[in-house]
């Protein structure tokens, strides 16, 4: 019983593997970029802290792309409604 657990951990371990590089450590090293004032482009960074959320609740330009996928978004849900119904 014991080495047809081995056995069936070798075949998933690869893509556990995988999912861990391309889909983990991305999101965990967005996150933290998104603490920084990095720009994309330079080499330099450094840490700011919730800064960046604070200045996104209050960007204007930010609020006005948010009012304009307000009407979507409900009318995405009626049209999910109708064909419910």
């Amino acid at each position: 019983m014991f080495k047809h657990n081995r056995l069936i951990n070798i075949f998933y371990i690869p893509a556990l593997l995988l999912f861990i590089v391309f889909v983990i450590c991305p999101f965990l090293k967005g996150i933290y970029l998104s603490f920084t004032n990095w720009n994309g482009y330079s080499r330099s960074f450094r840490m700011v802290g919730f800064s960046n959320y604070a200045r996104m609740l209050t960007d204007e330009n930010v609020h006005i792309f948010y009012h304009l996928l307000l009407p979507i978004k409900k009318e995405q849900r009626m049209v999910a409604l109708f064909i419910v119904i």
